[in-house]
């Protein structure tokens, strides 16, 4: 369980990461 929250922790913290990036790509 907390493997599993440190995982969905990671992507949360990651994915606004991920969105600009796609953003700045376009």
């Amino acid at each position: 369980m907390c493997e599993l929250a440190a995982q969905v922790s990671s992507s949360l913290l990651h994915f606004p990461e991920v969105t600009v990036d796609a953003l700045g790509r376009g």
